[in-house]
């Protein structure tokens, strides 16, 4: 009798320890997928971010060649593509906006830059700059 005692109490023994392991693994395993999601999202998220600055850079190489250039083109960066907009006369006389956005694994980044342009050597300034999450 005393050995089929001890018998039940390791049976329970093991379950509840048996148990408390599976839930520790579990939750490690919860953590562990957690933070790929999270570092994928990190890493989408800065690839837009290069993309829309890529175009940017792309329109302002543009503008440096032809300072009338205004409209609606794609930029190829690298495996993504860069939505960029140019408006003349934009927020004033003599300035121009460049509009960029690229959208990567629906991590989407907008950069906005306003452009000085002078009307008599065609220099551009930019004036500000900014990045729309």
């Amino acid at each position: 009798m005393n050995t089929a005692r001890r018998g039940q109490a390791a049976l329970g023994m093991t379950l509840l320890v048996g148990g408390f392991c599976v839930a520790v693994a579990v939750g490690l395993a919860f953590l562990v997928l957690s933070f790929l999601n999270s570092s994928f999202g990190y890493q989408a998220a800065e690839r837009a971010f290069v993309t829309a600055s890529g175009g940017t850079s792309d329109a302002l190489l543009r503008l440096t060649r032809n300072k009338d250039l205004a409209g609606l083109y794609s930029v190829p960066v690298g495996d993504y593509t860069a939505s960029v907009t140019i408006t003349q006369d934009a927020p004033a006389v003599g300035e121009a906006t460049i509009v960029s956005q690229a959208i990567v694994a629906g991590y989407k980044r907008k950069m906005k830059t306003i452009i000085d342009i002078d009307g008599q050597t065609g220099e551009l300034t930019t004036r500000s700059s900014n990045l729309t999450l």
